[in-house]
């Protein structure tokens, strides 16, 4: 893949931090990373909202049932991987 230099603007204390959580000369890889993964979880909010806006928001029943299927998955999923 071809990169392309472009040009942000950020304030200084954001920067100060990003360079203290990465080493350096990885500022660049970590922005590449951080727009990635917001360029795949905005559409995905934007499903929500709208289905939110269909049928209305999840039911905390809903939300609990869907977290005890996830729990039970992740339990299946986790015994088929031990040795």
């Amino acid at each position: 893949m071809t990169a392309t230099r472009v040009t942000v603007t950020i304030d200084e204390d954001t920067l100060a931090e990003l360079k203290q959580r990465v080493g350096p000369g990885e500022v660049s890889a970590f922005v590449v990373e951080a727009l990635r993964h917001k360029l795949r979880i905005d559409p995905i909010q934007e499903l929500l909202r709208q289905l939110d806006e269909m049928y209305g928001p999840l039911t905390a029943q809903e939300l609990k049932e869907g977290a005890d299927w996830y729990d039970q998955a992740m339990q299946r999923l986790s015994s088929t991987l031990e040795p």
